[in-house]
C-alpha cells in the first residue's frame, strides 16, 4: 500500500510538470476533458497532499472553460490545504481565488485574496510567489486608477524576478510597464515595453504572453487612429490565444476589433465582433458591462432601439455593482440618446443629467491625479536606466551562475567521497552510541514532559484568546455583573448598541442605570437567572443619550472553581429591527389579503361587465338569422349590437390603458388645439345621444375663450372629460348636468380647471379617497344598481398627474357630485383663423379601374374588408399568407395598393411590406391589424407601411384612408 502510494504522487508530479509544458501547444477542448477526467479518477484515492495537488489543477484548467467551476475547485483546494496546515498550498489557492475574482471584475475580493496570499508566501519565505502577487496587485490597482501604488508594486515585483531569473516574469513586467504608460498617453514609451516584452515572449515561445501584448499594441494603433494596423494585431493575438485556449484574451481581442470597426462605421461587423466577445465572457461565467455597453450603442447606430435598451439597462446594472464610474458615465450618455430618438424626453433628460454628474466626477477625478500622474510619468522614467542596467547586471549575473554550478558539481563529488568516509566513522562509533542509549532515552524523556507542558500552557493560552475573541465579535451585548449589580466587563458590541465610545463609560455602573423602569427589574433579571429559568425577558433599554430601543435579555451563572456563584453574564439582543418587522409583515398581510379580495371583486365584475355586451352581440346576431325579420326589429337589433361593441372594445381600451399606465409605457402625443372645439365635441357626444328626457345638460364656456388654445394630447383630454360626464349620467337618474371650465387667477398662470356637476345620488365621506383607486367601486355586491369596472377614475387621476394637472371631488349623498381637475399648458396668443369643418362622412367613391390586393388569412375579416370596398367598383385580389402577397405583387403589375395584415402564416406582414417595398418601393401599403399598441403602429411605420389602422375596423375610415391613397 505505501509502495502504491509513492507511485501515484510520482506519475501525479509528472501529469502535472507535463500539463504545465504543455500550455505552449495548440489548444485542445477535447484535451482538456480528457485531462479533467484522469484527475477526477485520480482525487478519491489521492493522499491529503496530493488531493490540494489535484483540487488546484483542476481549478487552472477550468479557469479557460468555467469560472463558477474553477472557484468551487480553488474553494476545496484552500479548505484541504488549511486541513493539512499546508502553507505553501494555502497562499496558491488564496492567489487562484485572487485570479478568479479579477477575470470576473470583482477587484474588491481580489485585493482581500491577494493579500491573504502574500501574507502566508513572506511566512514562508517563496520569494517566487511574492514577485507574482506584487505584479498581479500592480495590475489591480493600474485597473483601479491608482498609477503611483501600480508602479510602486510592479518595480518590487521585477526587482524580485531578475533575482530569480525569470524571464517569464520580466516579459509579464515590462508588459504591465507598458499598459501603465499606455493609459498616461506615453504612446512611444508604451510601445517600447511592449515590444521589448514581445521579443522575450517569443523567444521563450510563450504564446499566451504573445496573444497579451499583441493586443496591447493593438490598443496603441487604435488610439493613433491607425485602424488597419490596429486590426492586424487583434487579428495575431486572437491567433495565439487560439492556440493555448485563453478564452478571456480572445474576448478581449474580440471586443477591441469591435471598437475599431465602430470608429470604421461599419456597425453591423462591430455588433458582431462584440458579440463574439460577450459570448466568450458569459461562456467564463463573465458580465462586462463594457462590453454590453458597447453591444448597446452599436444597436444605436443601427435605430434597434429595443434592443440598445436591453443591453444599457444590462450593462448599468452591473456597472453599478462593481462602481465602474467611466462606463456608468457612457452607459448613461447612451440612454439618454436612446430615450431622446424614441420620443421619451423625461427619461432622456434623467439620464442626460446623470450622463454630466459622472462625466463632472470623472474629470475633477482626472484633474486631481494629475499631479500624481506626472510624479509617475518621472519615477517611470528614472526607473528606465536602473532596468537597463539590471538587464546587464542579470547577463553577468547568468554567467556567474554558471561558473558557481560546475564548483557546485566538483563540491559535490567532493561530498560524495567525504560521505563514504563518513560512513566508516559512523560504523565505528556506533558501539559507543549504544552505551549512551540510556542516558538518551532519559534526556528524551525529560525534554518530552517539559514540551507537554508548553503545549498545555499554549493551549491554555489560545483557548482564553479564543474565547476574548468570540466574547468580542459576538453580534450580542454582552455584559458580566456582579451579585451588587455592577457591570464589570462588557464587549465592543455594547459599545456600539449603547451609542457610547469607551466601553468604560458603562463600566462600574449598576444594571438598573440601563433599564428604562429600574424599579426592581435588574433584580428579578437576575433573580430568574440564579434559578436557571432560561427564559427570555423583552424590555426597554436606555442608553446614555436617553434615546430608548427594544431589547431581548437572557443569561447565566458563572461560579469559580468552588462552585461558588460570582458573576452573571448577561447577553442583550437589539430586537427593534425585528418588531417593526413584525408589525410591517402584520400590515403587509392586511394589505396583501384586500389587494387578494379587490382582485377576486374585479375579476367577477370583468366577468359580468364582458359577458353582458357580449351576450348582447351573441344574442341579436342570432336573432338576425332568422328568416322573417321586421325592417324595423332588425335595424333595433343592429343598433343594440353597435352599441354593445362600442362598449366592449371601451372596456378593453380602459384595461389596456391602466396596464400601460402603471408599466410607464403610456405615450402622450402633444399638440396645440382650440380648447372649445374639443369641450363642445365632447359634450355634444353626450347631450345629442341623450335618451333620459328627466335628464338636462348644461355647458358653460368662460367668456372670450374662442381664443384659448391649449397644448396637452387632446386624445387624454377628451378620456378623461368622457369618464366624468360618463360616471355623472350613470349615477344621476334625474335633474341636470353641467360641464364647465375656467381660467385659473394671476399665481396660477398657464392652469385650466375643469368641473363635472351632477345631481345624482353622491358619495359618502368616506368613499371621497377610495373612489380613485384601481378596481375600487362605491358597491362591490352583487346587487348593486350600477355597472362598470372600477378603472375610469383611476384611469382619469394617473392621466391628470402625468399631465402635470390634480383631481378631487366634493359630494354629499343625495346631493350629487362636483369633480374637479387641473391641467397646466394654456396658450391664448391665437392669431390664425380656425381650419375650415370638413365633412368626412362618406357619400359614395368610384375606383372603377383600380386594383386592391388585400392580404389576410381570416375568411371573417376578409368578406367585411370586401364588403366595405364592394361599392367602390374597384377589383379585389386576395392573398391569404405574405409569401403570397409578395408574389401576387410580382405577377401583377396593375395592383394600386396593399392592405397588409400583420399575423399571417408562413411570412407575417412585416417581412411581406419589407419584400414588397425593396420590390416597388412605389406600391402604397396600409398596415391593418389588431396589435393595437402605440408601439404596434411604429413597427409597422419601420417595416415600410405607409399607414396604420387598428382593427375593429369601421368602414368610413377605411374608405377615407383609401380616397387618400387612390385619388
Amino acid at each position: 500500500m505505501h509502495l502504491q502510494k509513492k507511485i501515484l504522487k510520482i506519475w501525479l508530479v509528472v501529469f502535472i510538470l507535463i500539463s504545465f509544458y504543455g500550455h505552449t501547444m495548440p489548444y485542445d477542448l477535447e484535451g482538456k476533458r480528457n485531462e479533467i477526467d484522469s484527475l477526477l479518477k485520480i482525487l478519491p484515492i489521492a493522499s491529503d497532499e496530493n488531493r490540494v495537488e489535484v483540487l488546484i489543477h483542476l481549478s487552472k484548467i477550468y479557469l479557460s472553460i468555467s469560472m463558477d467551476s474553477s472557484r468551487e475547485y480553488a474553494r476545496l483546494a484552500l479548505k484541504s490545504a488549511k486541513d493539512n496546515n499546508n502553507n505553501q498550498k494555502i497562499a496558491e489557492a488564496y492567489k487562484l481565488l485572487g485570479n478568479i475574482s479579477y477575470y470576473k471584475g470583482n477587484y474588491n475580493n481580489v485585493v482581500s485574496f491577494y493579500d491573504s496570499s502574500l501574507t502566508i508566501y513572506k511566512l514562508v519565505n517563496d520569494s517566487f510567489g511574492q514577485s507574482k502577487l506584487w505584479n498581479n496587485l500592480g495590475i489591480i490597482y493600474h485597473n483601479l486608477g491608482d498609477f503611483q501604488r501600480s508602479i510602486d508594486y510592479h518595480l518590487k515585483s521585477l526587482d524580485c524576478k531578475i533575482k530569480l531569473n525569470d524571464s517569464i516574469g520580466i516579459a509579464n513586467s515590462f508588459n504591465n510597464i507598458g499598459s501603465i504608460y499606455f493609459d498616461l498617453k506615453n504612446f512611444e514609451k508604451s510601445s517600447e515595453y511592449f515590444s521589448k516584452a514581445l521579443d522575450i515572449s517569443l523567444e521563450l515561445g510563450n504564446s499566451q504572453n504573445v496573444q497579451s501584448v499583441l493586443n496591447n499594441l493593438g490598443m496603441i494603433s487604435l488610439e493613433l487612429q491607425n485602424l488597419e494596423k490596429a486590426l492586424d494585431y487583434f487579428k495575431r493575438s486572437i491567433e495565439f490565444g487560439e492556440r493555448v485556449g485563453n478564452q478571456q484574451g480572445i474576448a478581449n481581442s474580440y471586443h477591441n476589433m469591435g471598437q475599431t470597426y465602430f470608429y470604421l462605421a461599419n456597425y453591423k461587423k462591430a455588433l458582431e465582433l462584440y458579440m463574439s466577445a460577450n459570448e466568450k465572457y458569459e461562456g467564463l461565467g463573465i458580465k462586462s458591462s463594457e462590453t454590453n455597453n458597447n453591444i448597446g450603442q452599436a444597436y444605436l447606430e443601427l435605430d434597434y432601439y429595443n434592443q440598445a435598451l436591453f443591453y444599457l439597462n444590462d450593462a448599468l446594472l452591473n456597472a453599478k455593482q462593481n462602481n465602474q464610474f467611466i462606463v456608468l458615465r457612457d452607459i448613461y450618455k447612451n440612454l439618454s440618446v436612446v430615450y431622446q430618438r424614441t420620443n421619451n424626453f423625461e427619461k432622456a433628460y434623467v439620464n442626460y443629467i446623470l450622463f454630466n454628474q459622472y462625466d463632472d466626477s470623472i474629470k475633477d477625478q482626472s484633474y486631481s491625479n494629475s499631479i500624481e500622474e506626472l510624479l509617475t510619468k518621472n519615477k517611470l522614467d528614472k526607473q528606465n536606466e536602473q532596468i537597463e542596467k539590471t538587464r546587464l547586471a542579470l547577463e553577468k549575473s547568468e554567467l556567474e551562475i554558471r561558473k558557481r554550478n560546475l564548483l557546485i558539481y566538483s563540491v559535490a563529488l567532493g561530498l560524495v567521497s567525504v560521505l563514504i568516509f563518513a560512513l566508516i566513522i559512523l560504523r565505528l562509533l556506533r558501539q559507543k552510541n549504544k552505551s549512551n542509549e540510556v542516558l538518551s532515552q532519559q534526556n528524551t524523556e525529560i525534554l518530552r514532559s517539559q514540551e507537554i507542558i508548553k503545549k498545555i500552557n499554549k493551549a491554555l493560552t489560545e483557548n482564553e484568546e479564543k474565547l476574548r475573541s468570540i466574547f468580542e465579535v459576538s453580534p450580542y451585548s454582552i455584559l458580566i455583573v456582579d451579585t451588587g449589580h455592577t457591570i464589570n466587563d462588557c464587549n465592543e458590541t455594547s459599545g456600539r448598541m449603547f451609542n457610547i465610545k469607551n466601553k468604560r463609560e458603562i463600566l462600574g455602573k449598576k444594571l438598573e442605570s440601563l433599564v428604562k423602569s429600574p424599579s426592581g427589574i435588574a433584580k428579578d433579571i437576575l433573580l430568574s437567572i440564579e434559578k436557571n429559568q432560561q427564559s427570555k425577558y423583552q424590555y426597554e433599554l436606555k442608553r446614555p443619550d436617553e434615546s430608548t430601543f427594544s431589547a431581548e435579555i437572557t443569561g447565566r451563572m458563572i461560579n469559580d472553581a468552588s462552585g461558588n456563584n460570582k458573576t452573571f453574564l448577561i447577553v442583550i439582543a437589539d430586537i427593534t429591527e425585528r418588531l417593526e418587522f413584525i408589525e410591517n409583515l402584520e400590515d403587509s398581510k392586511l394589505k396583501a389579503e384586500e389587494s387578494d379580495r379587490l382582485k377576486t371583486a374585479f375579476l367577477a365584475n370583468m366577468s359580468h361587465e364582458i359577458r353582458t355586451p357580449m351576450n348582447s352581440i351573441i344574442g341579436f346576431s342570432n336573432l338576425l338569422n332568422e328568416a322573417e325579420i321586421d325592417p324595423g326589429k332588425k335595424d333595433e337589433y343592429l343598433s343594440h349590437i353597435l352599441q354593445s361593441s362600442s362598449l366592449l372594445l371601451s372596456l378593453i381600451d380602459d384595461i389596456i390603458d391602466i396596464s400601460k399606465i402603471e408599466a410607464g409605457q403610456l405615450n402622450f402625443n402633444i399638440e396645440e388645439f382650440n380648447l372649445n372645439k374639443l369641450v363642445e365635441e365632447v359634450f355634444k357626444s353626450f347631450s345629442e345621444t341623450n335618451t333620459n328626457s328627466k335628464l338636462t345638460y348644461t355647458l358653460n364656456l368662460p367668456s372670450g375663450s374662442d381664443s384659448i388654445m391649449c397644448k396637452t394630447d387632446p386624445l387624454r383630454l377628451k378620456q378623461i372629460l368622457t369618464n366624468l360626464l360618463g360616471n355623472a349620467i350613470k349615477f344621476t337618474e334625474q335633474g341636470n348636468i353641467d360641464l364647465k371650465y375656467k381660467t385659473l387667477e394671476a399665481e396660477s398662470k398657464g392652469m385650466l380647471e375643469f368641473r363635472v356637476k351632477d345631481t345624482g345620488i353622491g358619495i359618502s365621506s368616506d368613499k371621497l379617497d377610495i373612489i380613485f383607486e384601481r378596481f375600487r367601486q362605491l358597491d362591490d355586491s352583487q346587487t348593486r344598481s350600477f355597472g362598470g369596472t372600477g378603472l375610469g377614475l383611476a384611469i382619469s387621476q394617473k392621466l391628470v398627474r402625468i399631465m402635470g394637472g390634480a383631481i378631487w371631488v366634493e359630494s354629499e349623498p343625495g346631493k350629487g357630485s362636483q369633480f374637479y381637475f387641473t391641467i397646466p399648458s394654456i396658450n391664448q396668443k391665437k392669431t390664425d383663423k380656425d381650419p375650415p369643418i370638413i365633412n368626412n362622412r362618406f357619400k359614395g367613391y368610384n375606383w372603377k379601374g383600380k386594383t386592391l390586393l388585400v392580404a389576410e388569412d381570416e375568411n371573417s375579416n376578409y368578406e367585411l374588408i370586401k364588403a366595405t370596398l364592394q361599392t367602390t367598383k374597384a377589383r379585389i385580389i386576395r392573398a391569404t399568407n405574405g409569401s403570397e402577397a409578395f408574389e401576387k405583387v410580382k405577377a401583377n403589375k396593375s395592383i394600386d395598393l396593399v392592405l397588409m395584415d400583420i399575423r399571417m402564416p408562413k411570412v407575417n406582414g412585416y417581412d411581406a411590406t419589407r419584400m414588397i417595398k425593396s420590390y416597388d418601393d412605389s406600391i402604397p401599403v396600409i398596415a391593418i391589424t389588431a396589435y393595437a399598441m402605440i408601439e404596434d403602429e411604429e413597427k409597422s411605420i419601420l417595416a415600410g407601411c405607409d399607414f396604420y389602422i387598428s382593427k375593429p375596423i369601421r368602414p368610413t375610415k377605411l374608405l377615407e384612408t383609401l380616397n387618400g391613397f387612390l385619388s
